[in-house]
Formats: structure tokens, C-alpha cells, sequence
């Protein structure tokens, strides 16, 4: 049924194409309001649809080109891959830490969302790596001083925004003021007027204002060349086997 906020029906059908979104309203032109509504969501069984011969027949071409590509084994996870919204990630560790060794940066933010499934210990391939992070979002990096970086992280904690994964910075804070009772990048407490370097996906740039509270121009913005999923790949490959855990990197308190 559509979830009613304030008598405005909202309506979402999910992900992955799992589901097709019905909706049907009775409504009051004159007066500009519905009468009445009903909404439902319906399955897609793909098991139970014979795809055409001729798509097959592409899909299938298109599958065999780029196999050999996609499905190389790049090295190996000792853990589980696995995401979270509402605190740190192993993935999420390892990821941004990738992000500040590849380009020399102070910080790296990722919004939590840009992971798109886990990975089970054992080989990863370019196609896990792929459908890991399947927007080729660019990288971006923006500098910050020390005093705005404690104000935004303030914001953040606060915000109705899932939780950054993040790399380079460490904080410990009050879930429900947003104060910062204690904060290091690098491994050092923050410096109120040093200029730190930040990188962050194109999607967070974005919404920058929406997950730190900042407000900044594109000029502000330098593009760094990376792709998202291309650093994490280099990354992966020139370590091998990864080693990844979750070290307490974000602790929030009541």
C-alpha cells in the first residue's frame, strides 16, 4: 500500500526490477484533491517470461566478448565484504582508505549507498568490482579547513543523511547535539586553521550541502581523474589479498 505523509500518498517499487508499481486515483479537478486511491505492488516472476530468441542471441554475443575481461580474478578477500548505513563498514574502511593512499588526500568521504552488494570471502573478479560500484563515479576533491571540518562532521552526526563511510579521519560524538568530543585525521587531533584535502565520489559532491552542511561552489571542486571503481580496482590488485575489518573509526554516543 502507498505509505500517506501529511495526505500526500508516496509511492516507491522498489529496486532491481523486482517489482512493477500499480497506482489508481479518483481525483477532484475542480478542487485539486484526490477522492480516493488505490496502489499495489506487482511481482515480476522473469523465471516464468522466454526472453526472444534474438535478444538471447545478443545478450548472449555480448556475454562471451566481455567474459574474459569481466570475470578475471583480481585477488582475494580474507573477510566478507559486508555494507552498513548506520555506522563503519569493513568495505567501507578499506575502500576510502584506497581513496587517501591513491591520491595523497587527507580525508575520503563515500555515502554509504554507493555500495551496492556484499562480497563473500574468497576470489573477486572486475565483474564484483563492478556490480560493487556500478555508477563510474567520478572522484572529486575539495579542501576544508579544520574549524568548518569540525562544524561539518557536527552537521553530519545530526543529519537524516545515512552515516559517510570514511577514510583518514576518526571522530567520537554525540548522536544527539552533534558535539565532537574528540577528532583525528592522519592520526592527529584536528588543527582549527590547518587546510585539509578531502576526496569524495561525484554523487556526495553533489549533495554536499545535504550530508556536511557545506556550501560550495564548483570552483571550489577539482576532478581528480580517478573513477571510482578504477581506483578500487588498481587498489585491489596491487594488494592482492585483502585484509579488511571495522576499527571504530566512527563511535557515537547518546
Amino acid at each position: 500500500e502507498p505509505l500517506l505523509v501529511n495526505g500526500v500518498p508516496i509511492l516507491q517499487a522498489g529496486s532491481k526490477g523486482e517489482y512493477l508499481g500499480f497506482f489508481q486515483a479518483q481525483v477532484d479537478t475542480a478542487a485539486d484533491r484526490i477522492i480516493s486511491y488505490e496502489g499495489k505492488l506487482i511481482p515480476v516472476i522473469s523465471r516464468s517470461i522466454r526472453p526472444r530468441d534474438d535478444v538471447m542471441a545478443l545478450v548472449e554475443a555480448q556475454e562471451k566478448i566481455i567474459s574474459a575481461e569481466v570475470d578475471r580474478v583480481i585477488g582475494y578477500l580474507k573477510e566478507p565484504w559486508i555494507r552498513a548505513s548506520d555506522g563503519e563498514s569493513n568495505v567501507g574502511n578499506w575502500t576510502t582508505d584506497a581513496m587517501v593512499r591513491m591520491t595523497g588526500c587527507d580525508i575520503a568521504f563515500i555515502n554509504s549507498g554507493g555500495f551496492r552488494k556484499n562480497l563473500p570471502a574468497g576470489p573477486v573478479t572486475v565483474r564484483d568490482l563492478w556490480e560493487l560500484h556500478p555508477f563510474n563515479d567520478r572522484l572529486m576533491k575539495f579542501e576544508i579547513s579544520g574549524r568548518d571540518l569540525h562544524r561539518a562532521m557536527s552537521y553530519h552526526v545530526t543529519s537524516n543523511r545515512r552515516l559517510l563511510q570514511l577514510g583518514g579521519i576518526r571522530y567520537r560524538a554525540r548522536k544527539s547535539t552533534g558535539e565532537i568530543l574528540e577528532m583525528t585525521v592522519g592520526g592527529k587531533p584536528v588543527q582549527l586553521d590547518r587546510r585539509y584535502t578531502v576526496i569524495t565520489n561525484e554523487f556526495v559532491a553533489g549533495h554536499i550541502e545535504d550530508y556536511l552542511g557545506l556550501s560550495l561552489s564548483e570552483s571550489d571542486i577539482e576532478d581528480t581523474g580517478w573513477i571510482d571503481r578504477l581506483l578500487v580496482e588498481e587498489a585491489f590488485i596491487q594488494e592482492g589479498t585483502v585484509s579488511s575489518r571495522k576499527d571504530g573509526r566512527i563511535i557515537l554516543e547518546e
